[in-house]
């Protein structure tokens, strides 16, 4: 899995052009999508007790868990030529901040103390964005919910917001 993604990738991390039929959505959101729904099943790769003794290298010799910063880096970065883009109500976006939070919670060991000061704000104003959008009616808030359960562990927010939760309770039916 992680040597297709890393076949698939743009040169910067951020988007994976998988062969195949395109969503609905542009191709530049599927590629985004190509990336984020990988960087879990990687923060769980790096956060194997042999990763050391794994060679997951790209044919620049860049290491994966290089790979995986300079994706949530050059991401979330808003200067950055690779950002994911600013996001919207109902945006996919929503949905790819839910994997990205996920994996940086996974792998918060190894990351979180590697990223500036200057990254790790960047990376938490777009989760942040991620989080405050209206998003649909459904399970969508268990992405916001992920998101804002995330923050509350890496940053200083002290309270979240648990109104997604509450309505992810009203779904259950027995």
């Amino acid at each position: 899995f992680v040597s297709s993604w890393i076949k698939s990738s743009s040169e910067d991390y951020t988007r994976a052009y998988f062969d195949g039929a395109f969503s609905y959505n542009a191709r530049d959101v599927d590629a985004i999508e190509g990336t984020t729904r990988f960087l879990p099943f990687i923060a769980s790769v790096l956060m194997n007790p042999n990763y050391q003794k794994l060679t997951l290298l790209s044919e620049k010799n860049i290491p994966l868990e290089e790979m995986f910063m300079l994706s949530i880096v050059n991401g979330t970065d808003p200067n950055s030529t690779g950002y994911w883009g600013e996001v919207s109500d109902y945006s996919q976006l929503i949905c790819e901040g839910a994997d990205v939070a996920l994996a940086v919670w996974i792998a918060r060991e190894r990351i979180i103390t590697k990223l500036s000061a200057e990254q790790k704000s960047y990376l938490l104003i777009w989760l942040k964005k991620c989080a405050s959008k209206k998003t649909v009616d459904n399970n969508w808030h268990l992405f916001r919910q992920t998101i804002l359960s995330v923050l509350s562990s890496i940053s200083s927010e002290e309270s979240i917001d648990n109104s997604s939760y509450e309505r992810i309770k009203d779904f259950y039916v027995g």
